[in-house]
């Protein structure tokens, strides 16, 4: 059984599946550090050199290697599911969990995420807020959504756990 993690760039997939992980006794896997190794390069690296689809495709295989393992947590890159069939697979073999924060709140802190998130550079909140908008309908078509606080990791975790006991507790032993 793996627990895949998706949402907008910043909202606490790698902090939050680290901890779910732990809670668990489960493996943790972050799809953007399995692809940096994959690469050898930052992501960012990549975007900057214009390898976007390189990078899709070292992703693409690093969640088709995280699925074909044992009970996991997967934090995926905030673009993961915009590619059909990662999307279909992840909905298929995982439980698939949007980590979803409100634009009010993801418009108060994404600035400070430009320096390191390669699909932010050059663009103006309102273009930020088109691609938040773009995504969220993908990110919808996840088996469950959770509204997660970003003031405390271990209250996101919680919360995350929380929802995952109450609809899918028998799949989580």
């Amino acid at each position: 059984m793996q627990v895949a993690l998706a949402g907008f760039m910043g909202v606490g997939k790698s902090t939050v599946g680290r901890l779910l992980a732990s809670e668990l006794s489960w493996t943790f896997v972050d799809t953007d550090e399995a692809v940096e190794a994959d690469l050898g390069r930052s992501i960012v690296e990549c975007f900057q050199a214009g390898d976007e689809a390189a990078f899709r495709e070292a992703e693409a295989a690093a969640v088709r290697r995280a699925l074909g393992g044992g009970a996991a947590v997967i934090a995926l890159g905030g673009g993961a599911l915009l590619r059909d069939d990662t999307r279909a697979l992840l909905l298929e073999e995982a439980l698939l969990v949007h980590l979803y924060v409100p634009w009010t709140e993801v418009r108060k802190w994404i600035s400070g995420y430009v320096a390191t998130r390669p699909l932010l550079h050059g663009r103006s909140t309102r273009e930020i807020h088109e691609l938040y908008l773009a995504r969220l309908a993908v990110y919808r078509e996840a088996h469950l959504e959770v509204a997660v606080p970003r003031t405390s990791p271990e209250e996101a975790c919680q919360q995350v756990l929380g929802a995952l006991q109450a609809d899918f507790a028998p799949i989580l032993v």
